[in-house]
């Protein structure tokens, strides 16, 4: 799976990392849209947040779901704000969700 990676001030790279299934409480998203924010054109100009928010807010298609998981469902289309989603795909605390509305 390809994923934006920071690597220092003005150093960003799309990289291959591995693809990871969801865990208790989450979701996998397959991002369609990632926004880039103020704090993202901060982060590459002047350097590195103490816990990096590069590409936080995203947009797309649940494509798996925990068994634990209520309230959500594979095809759901969702917003989320989470460290990393500037990728192919994201898994997500579903606290760190919020539905889209067909």
């Amino acid at each position: 799976m390809k994923k934006t990676i920071y690597h220092g001030m003005g150093d960003i790279r799309i990289e291959e990392v591995p693809d990871s299934a969801p865990g208790p409480g989450e979701v996998k998203v397959n991002i369609r849209y990632c926004g880039i924010c103020g704090s993202d054109l901060h982060e590459y100009l002047h350097g590195q947040f103490p816990e990096s928010p590069f590409g936080h807010e995203a947009c797309g298609n649940i494509i798996a779901v925990s068994p634990d998981v209520e309230g959500y469902a594979v095809g759901d289309r969702v917003c989320t704000f989470m460290p990393g989603a500037c990728a192919e795909a994201i898994v997500c605390p579903t606290q760190r969700l919020l539905k889209i509305p067909r």
